[in-house]
């Protein structure tokens, strides 16, 4: 089969912006993998780059086609081109500002066989105020949240939140993808510029406030042929939720996380993305897991980064089952982890030097790639072991070693 593998940020998403280092190590990660996946089940694959990139990506991935683009009016000519010698696309690229849907459309145009949800399932669950509303008809646990517009007076935002919530409180895009906007804001005094910072992070005009939920951050992976689905891993998420003056981030993760809610998330995630039309293909659910229940913040109708962890640990090629979830309805039903892996961006070149002069033992996930004019991108590295205490004696040891260089690492 002939698969075209876009992703927006490496393909043209920022050709007119600057080549922000943090965002292209999770892109290229999530890129080089898929293809990797799609290239070890036996199939040639095409992808398009950011012509800033082709240089410096192209011996890193093993596309048998790569397609510079100058700009991303370039997208939808290029993929009309290429759609004659072209089975199946996938599609890796945010749902903010509806960029997703918008090259999913193109796909369809093309006679492209999509291997993504369906748009009617992304708008489904992109919306967080509606999808909350139909998760608490369905019983399931959310965060208590309140939707405001970004030209509500800051005097009737402020009263509202001090009749339904108590410091510190999340505040983020009504509609968005990843850490985008996010604020965790601990008085009143934050709350302007939280909300100055949803306003200059996209066009969305809509934002919710939640209570903050306390507990582990963690994701579930599941793949769903359309009216079924599996959950393949619970994952912990190392996320940096940050005040209105800095930007939040998602920064690595361990597979699996090891809980006594394993099975009860599980059950709760197949059974939400069996239940809305038009998820199918690779999907992330991100949780919060307290003390005592399991509650569910966002879905994901795409691949997500802890795709690049998972991959190392399970028993089947992703990328073929991604394809046989869509071409043969199947999802896979024997599902076993072999080991651990805790994987996690570095961004400082003096943790690099010192993981390579004290031979750290370490796995590079997503490469740091040098471009001229630019920041070198961060590379995100990788500790894998078979058993749980040996696993854990390397995390140890990392954090000891590098922890203080990251801002330690809270597992």
């Amino acid at each position: 089969m002939k698969i075209l593998v876009y992703e927006y940020f490496t393909g043209g998403g920022l050709y007119n912006l600057p080549l922000f280092s943090s965002v292209l190590s999770e892109a290229l990660g999530m890129l080089k993998n898929l293809i990797s996946d799609f290239k070890f089940a036996g199939h040639l694959v095409t992808t398009i780059l950011d012509s800033r990139l082709n240089k410096s990506i192209s011996v890193q991935i093993e596309a048998d086609e790569i397609i510079p683009i100058f700009s991303l009016k370039e997208l939808e000519s290029i993929i009309d081109k290429v759609s004659l010698k072209i089975d199946a696309a996938y599609i890796i690229a945010p749902e903010t500002d509806e960029i997703l849907q918008d090259i999913l459309k193109i796909i369809k145009n093309s006679g492209i066989i999509s291997l993504n949800c369906s748009c009617l399932g992304i708008n489904r669950v992109y919306d967080k105020s509606s999808l909350y509303e139909f998760l608490k008809n369905n019983k399931v646990q959310v965060p208590e949240s309140l939707g405001f517009s970004i030209l509500d007076k800051l005097s009737d935002i402020k009263e509202r939140v001090r009749k339904n919530f108590s410091y510190p409180i999340v505040i983020k895009p009504m509609k968005g993808a990843g850490c985008e906007g996010i604020s965790i804001v601990q008085n009143e005094q934050e709350l302007k510029r939280a909300i100055s910072k949803i306003r200059n992070s996209s066009n969305i005009k809509y934002f919710l406030i939640q209570n903050f939920v306390k507990g582990i951050d963690a994701s579930i992976n599941l793949l769903s042929n359309g009216h079924e689905a599996v959950a393949l891993s619970l994952n912990k998420q190392n996320i940096r939720i940050a005040g209105p003056d800095s930007y939040s981030e998602y920064l690595g993760g361990i597979v699996p996380l090891d809980s006594p809610f394993k099975n009860q998330a599980f059950e709760i995630s197949e059974n939400i993305v069996s239940s809305i039309k038009g998820l199918i293909g690779y999907i992330g659910i991100d949780l919060i897991i307290t003390n005592n229940e399991v509650v569910v913040i966002e879905i994901n109708p795409r691949l997500t980064t802890s795709y690049i962890g998972l991959r190392k640990v399970i028993n089947l090629n992703l990328g073929q089952s991604l394809i046989d979830c869509v071409f043969k309805k199947n999802i896979p039903n024997e599902i076993s982890l072999k080991g651990y892996i805790f994987f996690t961006k570095i961004n400082s070149p003096h943790v690099i030097n010192f993981l390579v002069n004290n031979h750290q033992i370490f796995e590079i996930l997503s490469p740091s790639i040098k471009i001229s004019g630019y920041k070198t991108t961060c590379p995100i590295v990788a500790i894998k072991s078979k058993t749980k205490r040996c696993f854990d004696r390397k995390l140890v040891n990392f954090n000891s070693n590098v922890g203080n260089f990251i801002g330690g690492i809270k597992f």
